[in-house]
């Protein structure tokens, strides 16, 4: 079983695996997220969600450790790209907020569109030291499929 894990095939699955824990636990925790802040308010949330997050992150380095190579080696690391849990203040916020607006599925939607554009253009480019990954017509047709289904979704 340990071999198969370590094979391509088994990465893949154990990346497909995480992929879709992370699309359940987002798309709970908008829920979640929704609800709190009609009754404490956006910003408020976004707060608490952040608090309660470090505070649960904390929790899982010291007790199942970090996997990694631990904070050691920060200095390596682009200043520019420490600042990235700014962006979860903003994607909170901007999740709740629409959510609020547009309703769960539309607003899921959108995000879903613009991660794919963003995330095609950088594998298109190879930002941020990915690794280029050119554009394909299978590409450039299933994001085609996705603007459709928008439309769709939201004829009358």
């Amino acid at each position: 079983m340990n071999n198969y894990l370590m094979s391509k095939k088994g990465k893949i699955m154990i990346g497909i695996l995480f992929a879709f824990t992370a699309g359940l636990c987002i798309t709970l925790q908008n829920g979640f997220n929704t609800n709190v802040s009609g009754k404490i308010g956006v910003w408020e949330l976004t707060t608490l969600v952040h608090g309660v997050g470090f505070v649960g992150s904390l929790f899982l380095l010291f007790t199942v450790g970090g996997g990694g190579k631990g904070f050691i080696n920060i200095s390596q690391a682009n200043p520019i790209y420490l600042l990235g849990g700014l962006f979860g203040v903003f994607i909170v916020f901007s999740i709740t907020s629409s959510i609020h607006i547009l309703g769960v599925a539309f607003a899921t939607m959108i995000m879903l569109m613009v991660q794919l554009f963003l995330s095609v253009f950088m594998d298109t480019f190879g930002l941020f030291g990915l690794d280029k990954v050119p554009l394909s017509v299978n590409r450039i047709l299933g994001l085609s499929i996705m603007i459709i289904g928008i439309l769709i979704y939201k004829l009358k």
